[in-house]
């Protein structure tokens, strides 16, 4: 899966701290604009995931558990992406779940 699949979560594993981990995986150049909109959706999906409990369908964690996302990236975000995935953070924040993004061109 990838992050143009946006209706399914890519990977969801119960992390060694207890923590349950969930990471997009974003083959996509930057500079498209179709590619924020793609990873916009995608992570409202994820949110959702997140929200409705759904993620415990899929690894045994206790309810309180901490979730966070972590994108993966095969290219380094341009000035726009950066920006968007500052404001993405922002607002998985307020869902209480933290953002991240790692390259691994």
């Amino acid at each position: 899966m990838s992050v143009e699949d946006t209706d399914k979560i890519d990977i969801c594993r119960l992390g060694e701290t207890g923590t349950v981990e969930l990471f997009i995986t974003d083959h996509l150049p930057w500079g498209e604009p179709e590619h924020l909109l793609t990873l916009q959706n995608k992570l409202n999906s994820y949110l959702e995931f997140v929200e409705s409990g759904q993620y415990r369908d899929h690894v045994e964690a206790p309810e309180d558990a901490p979730v966070r996302i972590e994108i993966v990236m095969k290219y380094a975000p341009d000035s726009e992406a950066e920006t968007f995935l500052f404001e993405a953070g922002r607002i998985a924040g307020e869902f209480g779940v933290p953002l991240s993004y790692q390259v691994m061109g």
